[in-house]
C-alpha cells in the first residue's frame, strides 16, 4: 500500500474525519485518566464517578470537536471562495482574450478574402489587357508568314510568333498555379468524346508535326467509351502540352496517342492517355525532378530544355485533381512516352470505339476553303485591331463575314439573317455577348445555331458563363488561327450533318 502524506489526508474530507476521531480518542483517554486515577478518588466516592464520567467527556470533547471541525470548515470555506474567484477571473480573461483572438481571426479571414479576390480582379483585368492586343500580335503574324515568300523574313516571322505563343503559355502557366496555389481551381466536369478531342488536338498541331516531318498516329483501345465524364478542357490542355513537346524534341518518326481503360469501377473508369515520341529523350536524373514543384534545379533542367517547366509542373497538379497522376517513360536518345491517369465518369448510354490511324490530314484551312467557301458567318466583335485580324483570317478560307460591333446589333442581324455560325466577342458596349446570346436562343429556329465565344476572358468560370448563357463552345484570346480554323471546320461538319 502506498505511503499516505498527512496533508494530502487533510485535504480528504473522509481523512479528515478520520484524524478528528483519532484526536478525539486520545483526549477522552487522557481525561479519563487524570481524572478516574487523580481527582475522583480524592472527592468522589466510585458509583458517583460512573455517572459524571459521560458527562464530562461530553462537555470536554464536544466543544473541543466542535471547534475543530468549524475551524477546519471555516479554511475549507474561504479555499473554495479564494479558488472560485481566481476560476471567474481566469474564465472572464479567458473570455476576452477568445473574444479578442476571434475577433483578430475573422479580420484576418476578411483581409485574406478581400486580398484574394483583389488578386482575382487584378489578375482576370491584366489577362484581358494581355490577351487583346496579343490576339492582334499572333494573328498579323500569321497571316504576314503567308503572305511573305523571302526565307529570311519568313523566319524572322515563325520566331515572333514562337515568342509570342511562349509568352502566353508563360503567363497561361501563372495564372493556373495562382488560381491552384489559392484554392480557388475547380474542375469544370461534362460530358464529352475523347475521341473528338483527341482529333481536334491532332488537327490543330498536324501542320507543326508535318512541317517536321513527324507523322501523329492515334491508337485508341476499342474499349474506351466514346463519351466520358470529366474536364475535357484541363485535359485538353495536358494533352496539348504533351504533344506539343513530342514534336519539339522530335527530328523523325511517328507521334503516337494512345488512350486505354486501365481500371474500371461501378460509376467511372480510370483512363490512360499517353503520347510516345521518337526524340531525344531524358536522363534518370531530369526524369526524376520533371513534375516537382518549382525548384532551381527544375529551372535549370527546362533552360536547358528550352522551357520554362510550369506547364508540367502544372499537368501533376491537374491530374492529382482528377485523382489520377503522371509520368514519364524515357531513355536519352530512344524517345520518351509520357502519360497520364485520371478518373472519368460513365454516361449510361456508351459507344465503343478504337483502332488504330495515321492522321496525315489535309489542313483545316484547305478543309473550310474546300467544303464550305461562301459560308456566311456573323463575327461580334467590338475592338478594331481584332475585327480587322479576324475578318482578314476568316476571309482568306473564302468565308462570306458580316461585322457588328456589339451585341444589341448581333441579335438584329441574325434575326434578319441567316448565318452558319456566330462568332461572339463577350465584353462589348450597349450589350454584351452574354445577354446577345440569351437573347438569340430566344429567337425561333435559333436554338441549335451555333454560337461560339471569342474572348479575353479566359479563366474557367468565364467559361462556364459563356456555356450558361448558351454557347456551344470557347476560344480564349488570343486565338491560334489552327484552333481557329479547326474549331470552325468542328461546328460547320456538325450543322452539316445535323441537317442532312
Amino acid at each position: 500500500m502506498k505511503n499516505i502524506k498527512t496533508s494530502e489526508l487533510l485535504n480528504k474530507p473522509a481523512g479528515l474525519v478520520i484524524v478528528l476521531g483519532l484526536l478525539i480518542a486520545v483526549v477522552e483517554l487522557l481525561i479519563m485518566l487524570v481524572v478516574h486515577d487523580w481527582l475522583v478518588p480524592a472527592l468522589f466516592v466510585e458509583s458517583i464517578w460512573n455517572y459524571l464520567n459521560p458527562v464530562l467527556l461530553v462537555l470536554i470533547v464536544a466543544p473541543t470537536l466542535y471547534f475543530l471541525v468549524f475551524r477546519k470548515l471555516q479554511k475549507d470555506i474561504a479555499s473554495r471562495r479564494l479558488i472560485i474567484n481566481e476560476l471567474e477571473q481566469y474564465r472572464g480573461r479567458l473570455e476576452e482574450q477568445v473574444l479578442e483572438r476571434t475577433q483578430e481571426l475573422a479580420l484576418a479571414k476578411d483581409a485574406a478574402v478581400a486580398a484574394s479576390q483583389a488578386k482575382s480582379t487584378f489578375l482576370s483585368n491584366i489577362s484581358r489587357e494581355i490577351r487583346t492586343p496579343m490576339n492582334a500580335i499572333i494573328g498579323w503574324n500569321y497571316l504576314l508568314q503567308q503572305e511573305v515568300a523571302e526565307p529570311k523574313q519568313q523566319g524572322r516571322l515563325v520566331k515572333v510568333g514562337e515568342a509570342a505563343n511562349h509568352l502566353l503559355k508563360v503567363f497561361n502557366h501563372m495564372l493556373d498555379l495562382s488560381k491552384i496555389e489559392s484554392g480557388q481551381f475547380m474542375l469544370e466536369e461534362g460530358d464529352f468524346s475523347l475521341q473528338t478531342m483527341i482529333d481536334q488536338i491532332v488537327l490543330s498541331l498536324d501542320e507543326q508535326a508535318l512541317n517536321k516531318g513527324l507523322r501523329l498516329v492515334v491508337d485508341i483501345d476499342p474499349a474506351v467509351p466514346f463519351q466520358l465524364r470529366a474536364d475535357s478542357m484541363r485535359l485538353g490542355q495536358i494533352l496539348v502540352n504533351f504533344v506539343r513537346n513530342a514534336i519539339r524534341f522530335s527530328e523523325r518518326g511517328d507521334i503516337t496517342i494512345r488512350a486505354k481503360v486501365v481500371a474500371e469501377q461501378t460509376l467511372r473508369y480510370m483512363i490512360q492517355i499517353e503520347v510516345q515520341d521518337q526524340g531525344v529523350g531524358l536522363t534518370k536524373a531530369q526524369q526524376e525532378n520533371l513534375f516537382c514543384s518549382y525548384s532551381r534545379h527544375l529551372a535549370d533542367d527546362a533552360r536547358d530544355m528550352g522551357s520554362t517547366g510550369l506547364g508540367l509542373v502544372i499537368t501533376r497538379q491537374l491530374a492529382t485533381m482528377m485523382g489520377g497522376d503522371v509520368g514519364v517513360r524515357s531513355e536519352p536518345g530512344m524517345g520518351s512516352t509520357f502519360w497520364l491517369t485520371a478518373y472519368m465518369g460513365k454516361i449510361s448510354h456508351k459507344i465503343l470505339l478504337g483502332g488504330t490511324k495515321a492522321l496525315v490530314l489535309d489542313h483545316p484551312s484547305s478543309v473550310l476553303m474546300q467544303r464550305y467557301f461562301g459560308t456566311r458567318l456573323l463575327l461580334v466583335e467590338d475592338d478594331p485591331f481584332n475585327q480587322e485580324v479576324a475578318l482578314e483570317l476568316l476571309r482568306k478560307v473564302g468565308l462570306l463575314v458580316d461585322l457588328a460591333d456589339n451585341g444589341q446589333q448581333a441579335v438584329e442581324r441574325v434575326l434578319a439573317g441567316d448565318y452558319a455560325l456566330v462568332i461572339m466577342d463577350v465584353q462589348m458596349p450597349v450589350m454584351d455577348g452574354l445577354q446577345a446570346t440569351r437573347k438569340i436562343r430566344q429567337l425561333e429556329d435559333k436554338a441549335s445555331l451555333p454560337i461560339l465565344a471569342m474572348t479575353a476572358n479566359a479563366t474557367a468560370e468565364d467559361r462556364k458563363l459563356c456555356v450558361d448563357a448558351g454557347m456551344n463552345d470557347y476560344m480564349s484570346k488570343p486565338v491560334d488561327p489552327e484552333v481557329l480554323y479547326s474549331t470552325l471546320l468542328f461546328w460547320l461538319r456538325k450543322k452539316t450533318a445535323r441537317q442532312s
